[in-house]
């Protein structure tokens, strides 16, 4: 088991960037960047065939067909550290150095994190749609964030429950998934709002292929992970639609009942958790 770290001195990170063929000089960019504020970097590839002779010296490359799901167990298999960052190679962050110290800050003041991640402009998980009490007058506990600039604790990664990531393809629904882990075990999901990166909407693959491959991933999830990710989905779906439109009063009392079970249900577990590892011999 590894040490717990008592600074964000001592907390180690790394950080994975995925890059794939048509953004290798935006992933080379990324690395030169981020590479003097983290333990380690390791880039991880899907060149255009196996038979791709341009791959960079030093990148991992898993196959023309290894996109985010196969990406993200791939990390989760070879992690070492306290704390891993995912990096996609479409997003842009104004200061790298800030944002690693927030990590890894956030890590250490929040004993009870699982995830972490800077806010996101350009996509759809936004702040009134997931949030669920302000910690701070910067941190959001939150439902869950984007699967695209997001940090994970190692220890909580390595032991989350078998679930079959590689299989889902374009990874749409891991973020949901991994969170509902988390809340699962009472941990923290952190949305941190004074940092912030862009990522264009937008992808280069079907969104209809990504969604039947959520969709296929979700109904292997066991069956505790799956509920919390109706939960989460559940309070994402109302939100977006109350931006538009009233809800009706039995939606709004859903909606109060689902985000009760993840705040008040989540202090819970935890606190069963920790009476648990107390009640450990020694």
């Amino acid at each position: 088991m590894r040490p717990k770290a008592t600074s964000s001195r001592t907390l180690s990170v790394e950080a994975f960037v995925l890059a794939w063929p048509g953004n290798e000089k935006s992933a080379q960019f990324i690395v030169k960047e981020i590479r003097g504020c983290v333990d380690s970097v390791t880039v991880l590839y899907n060149s255009h065939s196996v038979s791709d002779a341009k791959v960079p010296e030093g990148w991992i490359d898993l196959g023309r067909d290894a996109y985010f799901g196969a990406k993200f167990e791939h990390a989760r298999r070879v992690a070492r550290s306290d704390v891993q960052i995912f990096i996609p190679a479409d997003c842009y962050v104004e200061d790298w150095n800030k944002m690693v110290t927030s990590c890894r800050s956030a890590f250490v003041s929040f004993s009870r994190a699982a995830i972490w991640a800077p806010q996101s402009l350009g996509t759809a998980w936004m702040p009134n749609r997931t949030a669920l009490r302000k910690l701070t007058c910067r941190m959001l506990s939150v439902t869950a964030v984007d699967s695209l600039v997001w940090a994970i604790r190692g220890t909580f990664l390595a032991n989350l429950p078998k679930m079959k990531f590689a299989t889902n393809k374009y990874g749409w629904g891991i973020e949901s998934a991994v969170a509902s882990g988390a809340h699962l075990k009472g941990f923290l999901v952190l949305l941190d709002t004074e940092v912030s990166y862009f990522h264009k909407r937008g992808s280069a693959y079907s969104s209809n292929e990504a969604e039947l491959a959520e969709i296929a991933f979700w109904e292997t999830l066991p069956r505790s992970i799956l509920k919390k990710v109706r939960t989460i989905q559940f309070i994402f779906s109302k939100r977006k639609l109350s931006e538009t439109q009233k809800i009706s009063v039995l939606d709004q009392a859903k909606l109060f009942l689902a985000v009760t079970d993840l705040v008040i249900g989540g202090m819970v577990r935890w606190s069963l958790r920790q009476g648990l590892q107390l009640k450990k011999p020694t």
